[in-house]
């Protein structure tokens, strides 16, 4: 996505207040970015287009926006706040207040934070508004909810979000637009929109595109530039259960937790391993506690003086410890004068400044390739270091009788997959097509607690908005059902809506409906759930989600120590901790995401050997199993078998993502087959491979098969965001069909399956 580099990197492009603003940060030019940016800004005006600006972590993007931005400001009157800047973290909202304090010092503007955990000088931004305003999507809604769009963003220039990718495909993300939306309606004015993001490629620049801007895409332009500031190290590693027959058998968590205390924990410890900065990341926040807890636990040994102590050096950091430990870790990892270790859940990914990490490693493969490139960003933030990430993989260890997924070491496979992604810059796609009923259900909430109409509602969400034009049957008859009055035939529907007004109607709120919009949670798209405040005595450790089933007496790790159970009490919902022995993780909300279209099809790619792996160092065992998975797709014929017979059931591998599976599933289900996930995999039980692929000639074709919305009859609840309770069973349906299933992407992988592709290349000698 590189273009040309520009002419002029030098600061004398900028305005003298800029400049000497630069010169005290140190800077002798600008970045790249920050050069094509400012010519991009000279050459547009500013009112008549959007923009998306794309370049590496740590290569400036900030202030590559807010310095064009800024120097125009002498051509604007001042009438409440000039920027308004969205962040997905408070995190992050705390540390680009600071960064950027200063910068707009320089031209007698002021930044303010605003959020839950910031309330210093709200009263007085509201009273006074000017400068940046740097929020959350929760929080913007609360200003939206209560009117305050026009009165304090009646001079707003341009819209800044940030970690635009982190917003694709999700319910935040829906929310974020419907609000500019508005906020574009409330000021009788179309306010330029600016995306900065570290992770979008060619593929799905179009995407990105329409995402910001539905309704008018051609008026967002982007700026790019893939110039990285480091090199980058990929090492992997893997660990397999030791069979029951040794001495001690050691399963792979084991030998992981090892590896790491060994190559990375204790060399730091004793000051002998050239790294002082290194930050693990878990998928799960379980997982999380677990290697933090038992990396700070004491290792015997015979010699206790080889045996370093460990407690200070490693923390956790996640989503539901509390805000004091969370910044605990942070300042570590920035305090150039400490070795740090810190494991972390995706809490640490995205856009935190945490001083100079050197090392990086992954537990498991990532959830994403966005989400693995925004990990391996946290190293190397300084030109001139490295950038280097090792992945710890945990594998089953396979051979010629082992389960078909087992022998293709599917984890492993996954993971050099997204490493490879990661090296050619190329990233998923979000979701299309989903209708997003629930955040639908949100916004015209939030919109009538002011009062509007329906075809203000059209025209606003509709028409301008996130939401799908060509669905508008859909969303009216949620509006009607919201609106519709409580009858006895049909308990389950709760008027939300108040009607008023002769001819042209006017929403406003029910008290039902009032007390869902007053509601602290109200704010967010996604729902939370009930939170247990997590407590040590008078100490505050974090929350944990309802469900954790936990009961006096039973041992827990938090907060990278163990603890056990007090009390647990409902009201208020806590759970009182004492200190204790043993343990382990309590359960956290939260399921493994599967791997998308684009990580499988290059696990394909790897496995037939049409895609070559980049420079990857892999130990030992890692590069048997590697050769192992490349034999054994061989010896099953994968490019020419869709189905594999394994005992009593058939293994079919659409090598497809998880919505065409899921839809490949529901179908077989439909057909009178007992299908599962199996990984990348279905398994179709007690099943022929004859009867497995008449069904797919017919899913291929979709013959006699239902909509997308009828498969999920099948489920028990189709509810899966946080207003769908008030959707009714039809229009439940409809919203998890459109954003779980695809039956165009189900016919083709079926097809796919069922075609014979071109013979596999050949194996490499050993």
């Amino acid at each position: 996505m590189a273009d040309e580099l520009s002419d002029d990197l030098s600061l004398e492009r900028l305005p003298p207040d800029l400049r000497e603003w630069a010169t005290s940060e140190r800077w002798t030019a600008l970045r790249p970015v920050q050069g094509k940016t400012w010519d991009w800004f000279d050459a547009h005006e500013l009112e008549h287009h959007d923009l998306i600006v794309c370049a590496p972590t740590a290569t400036g993007k900030t202030e590559a926006v807010f310095l064009p931005l800024l120097s125009r400001l002498g051509k604007w009157d001042c009438n409440g706040f000039e920027f308004l800047y969205i962040c997905p973290l408070k995190a992050l909202i705390d540390q680009q207040t600071a960064r950027l304090t200063p910068l707009f010092k320089a031209k007698n503007r002021r930044v303010t934070a605003w959020h839950g955990e910031a309330r210093a000088g709200r009263a007085a931004a509201e009273r006074s508004p000017e400068g940046v305003l740097i929020i959350t999507p929760e929080s913007l809604e609360g200003l939206l909810r209560r009117g305050k769009g026009k009165a304090m963003f009646e001079g707003l220039k341009a819209v800044v979000i940030d970690e635009l990718h982190a917003f694709f495909g999700t319910p935040r993300g829906v929310q974020i637009i419907a609000q500019l939306a508005r906020l574009d309606d409330a000021l009788g004015r179309k306010v330029t929109r600016i995306g900065l993001s570290a992770t979008l490629s060619d593929d799905i620049e179009a995407m990105a595109k329409a995402f910001l801007r539905p309704a008018e895409f051609n008026r967002v332009a982007v700026v790019s530039d893939d110039t990285p500031i480091t090199a980058i190290s990929f090492e992997v590693r893997a660990f397999i259960d030791e069979p029951p027959t040794a001495e001690v058998p050691r399963n792979a968590k084991t030998q992981l937790l090892e590896d790491l205390r060994a190559t990375i924990a204790e060399p730091m410890a004793n000051k002998d391993g050239g790294v002082r900065k290194a930050l693990v990341f878990c998928n799960s926040r379980a997982m999380v506690e677990w290697c933090a807890t038992e990396l700070k636990s004491a290792r015997k040994r015979e010699n206790a003086e080889d045996c370093p102590d460990l407690r200070d050096l490693v923390l956790p950091h996640h989503g539901s410890l509390d805000r004091a430990e969370r910044k605990r870790a942070e300042a570590a990892l920035r305090d150039p004068t400490r070795a740090m270790l810190v494991v972390s859940s995706p809490t640490l990914e995205l856009g935190l400044d945490v001083g100079d990490i050197e090392h990086v490693v992954q537990v498991d493969p990532g959830p994403s390739v966005a989400s693995l490139r925004q990990r391996l960003g946290r190293s190397g933030r300084r030109a001139g270091k490295l950038s280097r990430l090792t992945l710890l993989v945990r594998e089953e260890p396979g051979g010629n009788d082992a389960h078909p997924l087992a022998r293709l070491h599917v984890s492993l496979v996954q993971g050099l997959a997204q490493l490879v992604l990661v090296h050619e810059r190329r990233f998923e796609a979000p979701t299309a097509g989903a209708l997003n009923l629930s955040t639908f259900v949100q916004q015209t909430l939030s919109m009538a607690a002011q009062g509007v109409t329906a075809e203000a509602i059209d025209k606003i969400l509709l028409n301008a908005g996130p939401f799908l034009d060509e669905a508008k049957t859909d969303y009216h008859a949620l509006i009607e059902r919201l609106g519709r009055s409580a009858e006895p035939d049909l308990p389950s529907v709760r008027p939300l809506l108040l009607q008023s007004g002769v001819g042209r109607f006017t929403y406003g709120l029910t008290p039902d409906g009032e007390t869902i919009t007053n509601s602290p949670s109200f704010g967010a798209a996604f729902d939370g759930g009930k939170q247990f405040t997590v407590r040590a005595g008078g100490e505050i450790l974090g929350q944990i989600p309802g469900g954790h089933n936990l009961k006096p007496g039973d041992p827990v790790f938090f907060a990278g120590r163990r603890w056990a159970v007090q009390t647990v009490l409902e009201r208020p919902p806590t759970v009182l901790l004492q200190p204790s022995g043993g343990g382990h993780p309590p359960r956290f909300a939260g399921s493994p995401i599967s791997p998308s279209d684009l990580v499988v099809e290059t696990m394909r790619a790897l496995l037939n050997g049409r895609r070559a792996l980049p420079d990857i160092q892999m130990e030992p065992t890692a590069q048997g199993l590697w050769q192992e998975a490349r034999e054994a797709y061989a010896a099953l014929e994968l490019d020419t078998t869709p189905c594999l017979v394994w005992e009593d059931d058939v293994l079919v591998l659409p090598w497809t993502g998880p919505r065409a599976q899921a839809t490949l599933i529901a179908a077989l289900r439909h057909l009178g087959l007992n299908a599962g996930p199996a990984h990348i995999g279905i398994v179709a039980i007690d099943q022929s491979v004859e009867a497995v692929t008449r069904a797919l000639e017919r899913v291929a074709t979709w013959q006699d098969l239902p909509r997308a919305d009828d498969l999920v009859r099948s489920l028990r609840t189709p509810r899966f965001e946080k207003f769908d309770g008030e959707l009714g069973p039809y229009l439940q349906r409809r919203n998890y069909a459109s954003a779980r299933l695809d039956i165009e992407a189900a016919k083709r992988a079926a097809a796919r399956a069922l075609k014979q592709p071109q013979q596999a290349a050949p194996l490499p000698a050993r």
